[in-house]
């Protein structure tokens, strides 16, 4: 689960009566927050050259980060998760977060005017768009939210990139391992 389930989570359970629809690849998880909206499931999945962040992908090096985006403007303390085994370092960029665990990139959340994947898909573009340029996505809707959430499993991997909207535009791209 990324930091961001783990807080979602949290809130949702004070509110209870949230639910995520299963997964293919595994068995439901009953303290999930997300839950199934009407849309068919599609489970697409991307590549994962063009799963990316920013030029990031999950799984690179801190190093080839470092390479890419230049130093942080700060790095949390290595901190432990409930469901965790590693330690997580958050690096902190302008409008863009990369998690690291086992100094490898692990979750990215890019919510700033720069976010893009290698498709040109940004922040600020439409639903449509992203389904026009990637095809028809898992759905997911997180309670009070009126917008969906599209995901795209990234092949090979237990990971996936997702798009959050807010007025039918996109707010925010992630990058998420289980």
């Amino acid at each position: 689960m990324t930091i961001r389930t783990h807080l979602v989570l949290a809130f949702c359970m004070a509110f209870a009566g949230c639910r995520e629809r299963s997964s293919p690849k595994r068995s439901p998880d009953p303290a999930s927050i997300l839950h199934e909206t009407q849309q068919p499931d599609t489970t697409s999945s991307l590549p994962a050259e063009r799963a990316r962040l920013n030029g990031l992908g999950v799984g690179e090096a801190s190093s080839e980060v470092r390479a890419a985006l230049g130093r942080p403007d700060s790095v949390s303390a290595p901190q432990k998760f409930e469901g965790l085994r590693d330690s997580v370092t958050t690096w902190f960029y302008p409008g863009l977060t990369v998690y690291f665990a086992r100094d490898r990139v692990r979750d990215a959340d890019c919510h700033g005017p720069r976010c893009a994947t290698p498709d040109a898909v940004k922040v600020g573009d439409s639903l449509s768009h992203v389904e026009r340029v990637y095809g028809p996505a898992f759905h997911l809707s997180v309670p009070g939210k009126s917008y969906p959430r599209l995901m795209y499993s990234i092949r090979g991997s237990d990971c996936s990139i997702a798009f959050d909207f807010d007025l039918a535009l996109i707010s925010r791209i992630s990058l998420e391992c289980d």
